[in-house]
């Protein structure tokens, strides 16, 4: 195999990897890279399929203590950024840790309370298992490519 040869088959390959991991998150649209968006985007997935509305999970999320828990986790991280990098922390990284925790769980308290308010439950359930089923055999389609086996479940039609 020419040396011209190879570089094409390996930028070929890079630009197929390169596509395959970022147009499905570019398909969701620029939304600031926050750190902790991820999760809140597959549930407003999942709740769009179950029928709960943009004003719905607005309304939920102003009610609740988390603009107050992400102002005090922002505050929280500047702190222990400036701390570990002076190498002077004392209870930065637990104050942190623990404000992190509560937005955590008060997030979660609001998905919650959406979803068991819906009363169409089964789309978004039958979405999260498709996509699940769906990111199984994508990286299976990976692992073989590269040069593993494949472990995924077969679909047949």
């Amino acid at each position: 195999m020419s040396k011209k040869t190879a570089v094409s088959i390996v930028s070929g390959v890079s630009a197929l990897i390169l596509a395959a991991t970022c147009l499905p998150a570019m398909a969701f649209g620029m939304h600031g890279h926050h750190r902790h968006g991820g999760d809140d985007m597959k549930f407003v997935l999942y709740a769009k399929a179950d029928g709960i509305t943009h004003d719905q999970v607005k309304t939920a999320f102003e009610k609740s203590n988390v603009k107050a828990d992400f102002e005090a986790v922002r505050k929280d991280e500047k702190a222990m950024d400036g701390c570990i990098i002076a190498g002077t922390c004392t209870n930065e990284v637990t104050t942190y840790e623990t404000d992190l925790a509560t937005l955590t769980k008060d997030k979660l308290a609001v998905w919650q309370g959406l979803f068991q308010s819906a009363s169409n439950k089964t789309p978004g359930v039958n979405l999260k298992t498709t996509l699940d089923s769906l990111k199984q055999q994508k990286h299976a389609a990976f692992k073989t490519a590269l040069g593993g086996t494949s472990t995924a479940p077969t679909t047949e039609q």
